[in-house]
């Protein structure tokens, strides 16, 4: 137990720091809040996505054992979302929020946070059995992310909004980057160190960048009023999803890593791309950028749960 708390501190304590160097910056005004808005759209268009291009290029699709969970993960998140965005849309009477409240909802760092539990868990072979939900995951997730945030206009025809919003989720640069690097990889195509270097130091910019474009957003005079929206976004994200979701698992058969694996995928904080990805698409980046902190913190202690149970339970 010990042990599984430090370790998650250990993971997440970095994240923490670097969000508060963010805040310190902006207090200082040494990061001006309008110069890293304008920087957080750049990596939302850049960086992050080629940071996904390059993680479903990488992603070994071909993994037959890791399908079943998988197709259960994204089916899993799927169902989640449908839920999520129904309730929402029910219960939320600050409609320009529901977006950033169901993007919260879902949303999880299975990239960034989750592999490196993955291999702290299970070593390489358990990175290799992550890898196939990380290429589904983002693809899925940007996707379901456009979907909620899109916003088609308040006029014309039911049939000339969705046009307009899927004409907006076709031309999202983190939806192109996952498809392309999905491509890539199935067509087996080379990718020589001179393309890849640079490609490389993009990507390797976009989870501090992030960061730090969350810090300088995190201002109490624009967040209080987002606290409740956010506490329940964090909430479903890191504690009711693998609560509704691991019973099922465990029912289906799923042991060991694999039942790891489905934990963090449901249990995980918002990653940074979250703040970076709604505030580009105008959503309510204040109520995303205290989620995505309040999610970080609630984790560390959701996942060292989520851990002792199940191994106390013998079913990892």
């Amino acid at each position: 137990m010990l042990d599984n708390l430090l370790f998650s501190v250990r993971v997440v304590l970095p994240v923490f720091i670097t969000i508060l160097l963010g805040t310190l910056g902006a207090r200082a005004k040494i990061l001006e809040r309008d110069v890293m808005d304008k920087m957080a759209r750049i990596t939302f268009t850049w960086f992050l996505s080629v940071k996904i291009g390059l993680s479903t290029f990488d992603a070994d699709l071909r993994n037959m054992s890791a399908l079943s969970m998988t197709w259960f993960c994204g089916l899993g998140l799927l169902a989640a979302f449908a839920v999520i965005w129904v309730l929402a849309h029910w219960l939320i009477r600050r409609k320009e929020s529901v977006g950033a409240f169901v993007h919260c909802s879902f949303r999880g760092s299975i990239t960034v946070l989750g592999l490196a539990l993955v291999s702290s868990l299970a070593g390489d072979e358990g990175v290799a059995l992550c890898a196939p939900i990380v290429a589904l995951g983002s693809i899925e997730n940007n996707l379901l992310a456009v979907l909620c945030l899109t916003r088609p206009g308040e006029g014309g025809s039911f049939w000339s909004k969705l046009g307009r919003a899927a004409l907006q989720l076709v031309k999202n640069p983190l939806v192109i980057a996952a498809a392309a690097g999905c491509a890539a990889n199935l067509l087996r195509l080379p990718c020589p160190a001179v393309i890849r270097t640079p490609l490389e130091y993009l990507a390797s910019l976009a989870v501090p960048l992030s960061l730090l474009c969350i810090g300088t957003a995190l201002d109490p005079d624009r967040v209080k009023r987002s606290l409740g929206l956010a506490a329940g976004a964090a909430f479903v994200k890191t504690v009711v999803l693998a609560a509704a979701m691991l019973p099922v698992a465990v029912w289906m058969g799923f042991r060991g890593t694999e039942l790891a694996i489905i934990g963090f995928f449901f249990t995980l904080a918002n990653p940074s791309g979250c703040y970076v990805m709604t505030l580009a698409m105008g959503g309510d980046a204040d109520l995303t950028a205290s989620a995505t902190v309040l999610s970080t913190f609630f984790s560390v202690f959701t996942v060292t749960l989520m851990l002792y149970i199940l191994r106390t339970l013998a079913l990892i």
